[in-house]
């Protein structure tokens, strides 16, 4: 494409027919490339704006899944009258069944522990001797019966053999050898053997050679023996998981007086998670109704979606599960608007009477858990199980915001597809444009040709006349 000003290099006239060229080309262009810039516009804040719709509907998986996963709803407050004797906490299987339990404790659970003959500082084998150690629920492969100590070896190497033997034979048996300084003179050093908890874990230790080294009960195996409002249980370990429903209790030491432990439901991290869901619900529904309404100067978001169905069908089926009657399981609670949930005359969702949430959670929290979770642990996001009404949304959020046909995906593919489309459009406007500018300067090269040979012409016509005049 040439930019010359033929007419004006060449002397032939006045008319400046780059400028002229260049006005026609964008008298021609202008109205098209102003349609393509903002289709090209439109597509890429759409997209940007999915993007953080996208987000927003991430937020809102996770504030659900919060009030939906059964193992963050099952909270109990658990207070021990003394904890210094008992520690109660609560489990994460069940919720504690509200209550007063009164807990005597008569004896700790305690292991079997062997100590061996004291040595003096300088100890060391003077015969190869073998070692037989006898662990509750261990079988060991044949061969491998014996801890095998070699001849010259010191009290930590003979730990270190037992200890070696242990990680072979009976890892995760809880039995494990140390080496202690007594300070008494001459014989300071024991080596101390124990096991687990327990009569039924009692472990047993034997030397062929007792006479070098040999091994003796130093405490005896005990179970723990408590009582649970008068009713004496016995078990082998301190903590025990499986004597109140959904409490676990530390037993540290003999009580002098029984303990209380008291339980009741404990709504106070749901209220926050629920707080936590209603915001991030109403920031979502705020954007989408910013980005399908009326399009306001210089806010990049509103009225950025305002003709896709799409995104207002995403506010829709947000709503209608919101309002959404669960029944999947037999409950006494069916609505969320029963927990205080409910939408003001704006459309937006409240939480404003907590106390209505507080009696219901306290009073029947086996219900409450079905309406919010459908006794998930957590929302069921990948295979579409029923997850409650709070679990719905959240795999509702995912469904809409993550997977492939997803309807954020669908929405940002159609926006790709526009761009796409423009980008042909653009190719199109401007290969126009180029043979519309050919055109143009070719027409004015006629007309520079036309007017060069017409002022040739005129000025030989006016030597002749003024020749003729002479005569």
């Amino acid at each position: 494409m040439t930019t010359t000003n033929i007419i004006k290099s060449m002397g032939a006239a006045d008319i400046d027919t780059k400028e002229l060229t260049t006005n026609l080309v964008a008298a021609t262009k202008g109205p098209r490339q102003k349609l393509i810039d903002l289709e090209k516009t439109k597509a890429d804040v759409a997209i940007s704006n999915i993007a953080l719709l996208k987000n927003g509907l991430s937020s809102l998986q996770q504030a659900a899944t919060a009030i939906a996963s059964s193992s963050k709803l099952r909270a109990s407050q658990v207070i021990s009258s003394d904890s210094t004797v008992v520690r109660a906490s609560q489990l994460t299987t069940t919720i504690a069944k509200t209550g007063d339990y009164s807990l005597e404790v008569e004896t700790l659970a305690a292991p079997r522990r062997l100590k061996s003959t004291a040595m003096a500082s300088g100890f060391t084998t003077s015969a190869e001797m073998r070692l037989t150690l006898g662990i509750p629920g261990v079988t060991v492969a044949a061969g491998s019966e014996d801890i095998v100590v070699g001849i010259g070896k010191s009290p930590a190497q003979i730990v270190t053999a037992i200890n070696d033997w242990i990680s072979v034979n009976a890892a995760g048996s809880g039995v494990q050898a140390s080496l202690l300084n007594t300070g008494a003179a001459g014989a300071p050093l024991t080596i101390v053997v124990q096991g687990k908890s327990g009569l039924d874990n009692a472990i047993t230790l034997a030397s062929d050679k007792p006479a070098q080294l040999g091994f003796t009960e130093l405490t005896p195996a005990a179970n723990a023996r408590f009582k649970v409002n008068g009713l004496t249980i016995e078990r082998p370990s301190n903590t025990v998981t499986d004597a109140i429903e959904g409490l676990s209790l530390d037993l540290r030491s003999v009580t002098q007086n029984a303990v209380t432990v008291s339980t009741k439901p404990d709504p106070t991290a749901v209220l926050e998670n629920v707080r936590t869901f209603v915001a991030t619900y109403n920031a979502v529904s705020d954007f989408l109704r910013k980005a399908t309404g009326p399009k306001i100067k210089d806010d990049p978001v509103a009225g950025s979606l305002q003709n896709d169905s799409a995104a207002r069908s995403i506010s829709s089926r947000l709503r209608a599960a919101v309002m959404a009657e669960y029944n999947a399981q037999p409950s006494a609670v069916t609505r969320l608007s029963t927990l205080g949930i409910t939408f003001d005359r704006n459309g937006t969702l409240t939480f404003d009477d907590e106390s209505r949430f507080t009696a219901a959670f306290e009073e029947m929290p086996e219900d409450v858990i079905k309406l919010l979770s459908n006794g998930a642990p957590t929302p069921y996001v990948t295979s579409g199980l029923k997850s409650g009404v709070a679990g719905d949304i959240a795999v509702m959020s995912y469904q809409m915001a993550s997977t492939a046909r997803g309807t954020l995906p669908a929405m940002t593919k159609g926006y790709e597809d526009m761009l796409a489309r423009v980008e042909k459009k653009q190719t199109a406007l401007d290969r126009y444009v180029e043979r519309i500018t050919a055109n143009y300067e070719n027409q004015f090269t006629a007309l520079n040709s036309a007017l060069a040979a017409f002022k040739s012409t005129s000025a030989q016509l006016e030597k002749s006349l003024n020749l003729n005049n002479k005569d």
